[in-house]
C-alpha cells in the first residue's frame, strides 16, 4: 500500500479504529486489515476530537513518545488555501510518513461539499499529497439509514472519484452484535478489501482492536495443523482456502497475521520463500 489515496466512509463514531489500524498497521507492521508494503512513522492531522481524549486514547492504545505516531491537533489548515495546503506538503516532507490521515475531511476545507468544481480540486490536493510518497487515509461520514453503501457518502460524487479505495466502517446490527464493526471495501481502483469484523475492547486500561475470527484459537490452530500436515509450501490464500474448507471461519487477513505474528514470536518455527510479490510459507519440519 504505497501512494494510495484511501476513504473511509464511516457511520459510527469510531476515530479510534483509525489511529488502532495506524498503530498497528504501519508503526508496528502488524497487518490487521492490508498486506503491508513498509511499515513507517504515521502522520495524523485530527481536526475533530479534543487533545485530551486522543491523548488519552493513544496511551490506551500502548503508544509510547519514540513510537513513529506524529499528532498535528487543530491546526487550522485547509486544503483548498494555498498557503495551508503548502504547510501541510512541508509537514508531511518533513516528517516523511509511509502513511497520513486526515480526521475527517470536511475539518480541512472551507468548499461547499456538494460542489463538484470545490470537491475536485480538494481530492486534487490529497491525491498531491500522496504523490509525496505517502499513503493518504481520510474519512467522511455517511449519511444515516441504510441501503446501498455506494450511494450512502455525503457530498458531491468527485469525492469518491478522487480516491483510489472507498472502505465502509459500520455496526451491522447493534441489538444483536453491539459493538462489532465491520470494514468493506465500496469502491477499489485494484483488488478491493475483504470484509472484516472487530470489536473495540478495554482491558486493564488497555484498548484493543481483536478481529471477530480471531476470538478464538480456531483459525491459529487450523493453519498450524495444516503448515504441519503440508507437503508443499503454501500461499495465504491456499491457507485460507484449506481452513475455510474445515469449517472454520476465518478471512485471508487473520490468516496472514497468525503468520506474521508467529513468525515474529518464533522466527525458527516457519520457512516463507518468496516468488516475485508473493510469499509461501511452510513449517520448519515440512521437507
Amino acid at each position: 500500500m504505497e501512494k494510495n489515496n484511501i476513504l473511509i466512509n464511516r457511520q459510527v463514531r469510531k476515530s479510534f479504529f483509525i489511529k488502532n489500524l495506524n498503530n498497528f498497521t504501519f508503526c508496528f507492521n502488524i497487518p490487521l486489515f492490508f498486506k503491508v508494503a513498509k511499515s513507517g512513522a504515521v502522520l495524523y492531522f485530527d481536526s475533530e476530537n479534543p487533545q485530551s481524549y486522543v491523548k488519552d486514547r493513544i496511551g490506551k492504545m500502548g503508544f509510547r513518545e519514540e513510537d513513529a505516531f506524529k499528532l498535528a491537533h487543530f491546526e487550522g489548515l485547509k486544503l483548498d488555501d494555498e498557503a495551508d495546503f503548502e504547510a501541510i506538503c512541508r509537514d508531511v516532507q518533513q516528517a516523511a510518513p509511509v502513511l497520513v490521515v486526515f480526521d475527517t475531511l470536511i475539518r480541512f476545507h472551507n468548499s461547499d461539499e456538494n460542489d463538484a468544481s470545490a470537491m475536485s480540486l480538494v481530492m486534487g490536493r490529497l491525491r498531491q499529497v500522496a504523490n509525496l510518497g505517502s499513503c493518504v487515509l481520510t474519512q467522511i461520514h455517511q449519511n444515516k439509514g441504510s441501503g446501498d453503501l455506494r450511494v450512502r457518502s455525503r457530498g458531491s460524487s468527485d469525492i469518491i472519484a478522487g480516491c483510489d479505495l472507498e472502505l465502509s466502517l459500520t455496526e451491522d446490527d447493534p441489538k444483536k452484535n453491539p459493538g462489532l464493526l465491520t470494514l468493506r471495501s465500496v469502491k477499489a481502483r485494484m483488488a478491493p478489501v475483504d470484509p472484516v469484523t472487530v470489536r473495540i475492547q478495554e482491558t486493564h486500561g488497555h484498548l484493543e482492536m481483536v478481529l471477530a475470527d480471531e476470538m478464538s484459537s480456531e483459525v491459529s490452530d487450523a493453519v498450524d495443523e495444516i503448515l504441519e500436515e503440508a507437503t508443499e509450501p503454501l500461499s495465504v490464500t491456499a491457507l485460507y482456502n484449506r481452513v475455510t474448507l474445515q469449517g472454520v471461519e476465518a478471512s485471508r487477513q487473520a490468516v496472514y497475521r497468525h503468520l506474521v505474528e508467529r513468525q515474529q514470536k518464533d522466527p525458527g518455527s516457519l520457512v516463507v520463500t518468496e516468488k516475485g510479490r508473493a510469499k509461501y510459507y511452510r513449517g520448519r519440519g515440512v521437507l
